[in-house]
């Protein structure tokens, strides 16, 4: 049976939105184009080749075969969700699996595009991911980025969180590897 992935773990599709507690909730595929998520002699299995080699050639941290990126079919659909809660002022919370700050050799390939999305509109007020098993927070243009940890490296530990989102702050509260802690969301002019 050909079984697509979404359907099978219930998710709408690859990339979706959802209203929550008066927040909107955009989860992205940054694995959209990758290496690993097309069958091999697909044409965006090709493509997705040939943006890994042209980052090896900038030599740049996160040039990896392990990271991935959004399409620009994504990135448009994401800037035109976040252009209509900037319409509505209503707060949005971005979640991606690879991080896009800090810039390091788990990051999103196009994490530039991305932050330039997510930061030109002022509804966006936080982008949460993991990937990188060692966790990171990093405030980028005004943005929390903020990056779970993992516990693959430890198996005896766990590392998994509870967040209470207000209109100003997430509150995380960690167990395990995973640290507790409280990070104002990003504050805009007009909003």
């Amino acid at each position: 049976a050909n079984i697509k992935l979404p359907a099978l773990l219930g998710m709408p599709a690859n990339y979706y939105a959802f209203d929550a507690q008066g927040f909107r909730f955009i989860m992205l595929d940054t694995n959209d184009l990758s290496t690993y998520a097309h069958p091999l002699e697909s044409e965006a299995h090709k493509r997705a080749v040939a943006a890994l080699e042209e980052l090896k050639k900038q030599d740049v941290p996160n040039a990896k075969p392990w990271n991935g990126a959004l399409s620009a079919k994504q990135l448009e659909w994401l800037d035109h969700e976040l252009l209509r809660c900037d319409e509505r002022k209503t707060p949005v919370i971005v979640c991606g699996h690879h991080p896009l700050a800090p810039v390091e050799m788990h990051a999103a390939w196009n994490h530039k595009e991305i932050l330039a999305v997510l930061t030109r509109h002022p509804s966006t007020k936080a982008y949460l991911s993991g990937h990188n098993h060692a966790g990171a927070d990093e405030v980028r243009d005004g943005l929390p980025c903020i990056t779970f940890k993992s516990l693959l490296h430890e198996p005896d530990v766990t590392a998994y969180s509870i967040l209470t989102i207000s209109a100003d702050a997430i509150e995380i509260e960690g167990f395990g590897r995973e640290l507790s802690r409280s990070i104002p969301l990003r504050v805009s002019d007009s909003q």
